[in-house]
């Protein structure tokens, strides 16, 4: 479970449930319109729309996830996933409807491979 903090209203904005194991990591979008977060055990990556606190995707990978953080460039929709097989990279498209975002999620390629038993990335 991620609980959203309201800096402004000083109480909680959303409370997102899904993981069935521990969260390890989250990271915001460069916008702060949508928020990932990485399960270790659970290898899976949500995706949340920070507005609603709907989940609007779920990436499932197959090594255990370390960390997640999307590019810090505001007009690039990318995100990397790093766990215990590499650095793997995503590319994502939202679309909004008036019911609910829909989130669109390509690639899944390792960028960085880990290929020493010592965790070296090369």
């Amino acid at each position: 479970t991620v609980k959203l903090w309201d800096t402004i209203e000083e109480r909680i904005s959303h409370t997102l449930q899904g993981h069935d194991r521990f969260v390890t990591s989250v990271a915001f979008s460069a916008k702060s319109t949508h928020l990932a977060s990485a399960s270790h055990y659970g290898r899976v990556v949500r995706l949340w729309s920070i507005s609603t606190g709907n989940c609007i995707s779920i990436v499932h990978h197959a090594c255990k996830l370390w960390d997640v953080i999307f590019h810090p460039d505001k007009n690039r929709s990318q995100f990397a996933v790093a766990g215990t097989s590499g650095i793997f990279y995503w590319g994502y498209h939202i679309k909004e409807s008036s019911s609910a975002d829909w989130l669109q999620v390509t690639g899944g390629e390792p960028c960085l491979n880990l290929t020493d038993r010592q965790r070296r990335c090369f």
